[in-house]
């Protein structure tokens, strides 16, 4: 588009809305001011072919979780996976005391998502806070479209939002994205 003289700048830009059924935006040529708050912060591509940055580090709590050395992430508005090496990993279900059922998944009380610490990406010198609610996933929660009548147990129960250890080929590399 931007060889053919379509679009007046060579960028795009993205908004992806909680709503699942709309609001989420996509611009070729330039950026809408309405949908961001503050500056815009401009990251560079360390792969050409990916949107694969360099990550400063992974903190909460302000600790150092993950990262301390810096490490590789993509960025994928296509995906909600959060994949990573496996001790970063472990270290945030740890972090949020998240307990292992017996099918390997990690669980933790809805109740607790209110209390749970922000998962901090430095990103190019940036913070960049990820609240519980963006990494959390409610599986049983009635108006949650991804319960599919499963048996309710008491208090509820929610899992962290498919935090998975990154298989043995890949440790030096970090998968993330908030959505």
């Amino acid at each position: 588009m931007w060889n053919q003289g379509l679009i007046s700048e060579n960028l795009f830009a993205f908004y992806l809305s909680s709503n699942e059924k709309n609001g989420s935006v996509v611009m070729f040529g330039g950026v809408d001011p309405s949908y961001y708050r503050g500056e815009l912060q401009w990251v560079p591509v360390s792969t050409q072919g990916y949107w694969q940055v360099t990550l400063d580090s992974i903190s909460m709590d302000g600790k150092v979780v993950g990262c301390a050395d810096s490490c590789q992430a993509i960025m994928d508005t296509g995906t909600s996976l959060v994949t990573g090496p496996t001790n970063p990993i472990l270290n945030i279900l740890r972090n949020i005391s998240a307990q292992t059922t017996s099918t390997g998944e990690y669980v933790i009380s809805c109740e607790a998502i209110h209390s749970l610490p922000d998962i901090i990406f430095t990103i190019n010198g940036v913070a960049y806070p990820v609240p519980a609610s963006a990494y959390i996933l409610r599986i049983w929660d009635w108006r949650d479209p991804w319960d599919h009548g499963s048996e309710k147990p008491p208090g509820g129960e929610s899992m962290p939002l498919q935090m998975l250890p990154s298989s043995p080929g890949l440790e030096g590399t970090s998968h993330s994205t908030a959505s």
